[in-house]
């Protein structure tokens, strides 16, 4: 009997541990069971309006440039529509289609269309300055994944008659010399907005040096926003990811690949932006000022408060614009969330949420110098719409 009582002790051990691990996988279970109902019954149209947001951009829209007639009504500037044909790889249903309709179309070898449309990124440009006729012969295709977008080029009826006075227009349509140049705050029209799909939210998805550009790209998103709205000519982020390279210390090898505060004010002035970097002002009423003399503020914000857009959030790069002295606020642009960018924020928000332990906190922009502007030239190196013009 006395040999026995370890045999039972033993059986009646694993016993206890059986019901442990049950216990345990059960309630995990349950935990899970529990959290699935949460966010797909009560948190259902957040993460629903999350994920419609990811496939909406807002593109600006450029007005159709002004005409310069003569002192007798004859147009001697005016414009042509033009389109930009581009394909969204993920969008696209049947590959093979969409590479003979555009070889069709567009007279390019059917290699250098197949590299583009296979191209995984958020949308890759296969030709620009295309014939308004032919942007709708591939339109009525209705392939899913080819992008149409309707744009001006500018057009002289009498050729080079009186070119020297009248001046000539950029490839992106802005004045560079003569009148063109001259009166173009007035040739240039209004801008305006639509929405589309595969907006600002798409970056995360892009690839640059074998990760995932949601992973380091904010600062770099940031820097692209300031640029092209300061100067109105066009970078992109993965444009910017590889003409920091070039022009600054930016190792995106290094640690985890975001940008640094030196690098990013280097690249920027090489750009021809002017702009200052600070610490966080000791006072509210100091950043306020901040805000209202600069013409945008690049932040490094961090917060863990609810009362913020960015809970949980280590640190991370937006950019505030348009300080709005009456109700002090500021227009948001954060590359992360669309749900949340273009949007009027307190600017009290973002300063509670400056991060402290950083070495800066924050970049002003100033004014832009076009003469210093490196990037107009040297953008023909990092874009690919240069093999097509």
């Amino acid at each position: 009997m006395q040999q026995e009582l370890p045999f039972y002790r033993s059986k009646t051990f694993h016993r206890k541990k059986i019901m442990v691990m049950f216990t345990a996988v059960f309630l995990a279970l349950l935990f899970l069971m529990g959290r699935l109902v949460y966010l797909m019954v009560f948190c259902s149209e957040y993460y629903g309006q999350k994920a419609q947001n990811l496939h909406e951009r807002e593109r600006d829209i450029k007005a159709a440039r002004g005409k310069i007639l003569d002192a007798n009504g004859m147009v001697l500037a005016t414009n042509k529509s033009v389109c930009t044909i581009s394909v969204i790889h993920s969008q696209i249903e049947d590959e093979e289609a969409v590479v003979k309709a555009l070889v069709k179309e567009l007279g390019l070898s059917e290699e250098a269309v197949r590299k583009r449309v296979g191209k995984v990124s958020s949308i890759e440009r296969v030709k620009t300055n295309v014939p308004k006729e032919t942007g709708d012969k591939i339109r009525a295709y209705k392939l899913a994944g080819i992008k149409v977008d309707e744009d001006y080029k500018r057009y002289y009826p009498y050729d080079t008659l009186a070119s020297k006075v009248l001046g000539f227009t950029g490839g992106d349509n802005q004045g560079i010399v003569g009148l063109e140049v001259k009166y173009d705050s007035y040739l240039q029209g209004t801008k305006s907005y639509e929405k589309e799909k595969e907006w600002s939210g798409a970056w995360c998805y892009e690839e640059a040096g074998g990760q995932q550009f949601s992973q380091f790209g904010c600062g770099l998103c940031s820097m692209a926003n300031i640029y092209s709205t300061v100067s109105g000519n066009k970078c992109t982020p993965l444009q910017m990811y590889e003409y920091a390279q070039e022009v600054s210390n930016y190792n995106p090898h290094s640690g985890l690949g975001a940008i640094g505060w030196d690098a990013m004010r280097e690249t920027l002035q090489t750009m021809g932006i002017e702009c200052e970097m600070g610490r966080k002002p000791s006072s509210y009423e100091e950043f306020q000022q901040l805000a209202k003399d600069s013409k945008g503020l690049l932040v490094l914000i961090s917060s863990n408060s609810d009362d913020t857009f960015w809970k949980d959030m280590p640190g991370h790069y937006v950019t505030l614009w348009l300080y709005d002295e009456a109700k002090d606020e500021v227009f948001l642009a954060d590359s992360s969330g669309p749900s949340r960018n273009r949007e009027w924020i307190p600017l009290q928000t973002a300063y509670d949420a400056l991060k402290r332990n950083s070495p800066q906190q924050y970049l002003s922009v100033t004014g832009y110098n076009k003469n210093e502007d490196a990037w107009t030239v040297d953008c023909l190196l990092y874009t690919s719409d240069a093999a097509d013009d």
